[in-house]
């Protein structure tokens, strides 16, 4: 109980005024081909629906499709094909790139105005963990997105309107934990976020720095 007042305490204090949220998507750990996993669930920063849609085209190539959304608010789409290899001991590594683009809102009450972001993303992806073993029931791992960011944003006042375009270098790392079941689990999810500007090095980015996600991992 007192965990789950401290992560609500902290979603209000840093997800105020962003207009970009760490991505909690799925770190699928593919290791055959036509091996599917279907990742659902919620964010806490902002409060969002995700899901993670991944499959093994090949016995060395797999495809991701990803999606979040806030009603109204903000969303975040990307797809990814990449390669993947099972190394040892059931141990196994992904590498994923593609597009990504969404769009962020927020209002500022300081100005009675808001901010928004229209963004496009081009990223690679590495991934790592380990898979359910006959002793053992986590599957644990760790993934790690970089990228490029086109971001154009417009901040709204009263009176007048500000537009700039920025153009960042985006790390974002997420580390899981998925538990219990054969075909449905649990999986637990902690992402961070942190951009730094190539271009207007002196304008305030709005962006939160982690994320916290749950959802049902299917396979």
């Amino acid at each position: 109980m007192k965990i789950s007042l401290i992560l609500a305490m902290t979603a209000l204090l840093v997800n105020s005024c962003v207009v970009y949220s760490p991505q909690t998507v799925d770190i699928p750990l593919i290791h055959e081909k036509n091996d599917v996993r279907l990742d659902a669930g919620l964010t806490l920063l902002p409060p969002s629906f995700n899901a993670t849609l991944s499959y093994g085209l090949s016995d060395k190539l797999a495809a991701q499709f990803y999606g979040s959304i806030v009603p109204e608010q903000t969303y975040h789409l990307q797809g990814a094909v990449g390669r993947y290899q099972n190394i040892s001991n059931n141990q196994v590594i992904e590498l994923f790139a593609g597009p990504g683009f969404g769009h962020g809102h927020t209002p500022v009450n300081s100005t009675g105005g808001s901010i928004d972001n229209n963004y496009t993303l081009g990223f690679a992806q590495f991934n790592y963990g380990t898979l359910k073993t006959q002793k053992g029931n986590a599957e644990l791992g760790v993934g790690i997105k970089t990228g490029y960011l086109y971001s154009r944003i417009t901040e709204a006042a009263i009176e007048d309107v500000d537009r700039f375009r920025a153009r960042s270098i985006l790390l974002e790392p997420t580390v899981f934990a998925r538990t219990r079941g054969k075909h449905v689990r649990v999986s637990f999810k902690l992402s961070g976020c942190l951009i730094a500007n190539l271009t207007n090095e002196d304008t305030y980015f709005p962006f939160s720095k982690v994320n916290f996600g749950i959802a049902l991992n299917i396979r």
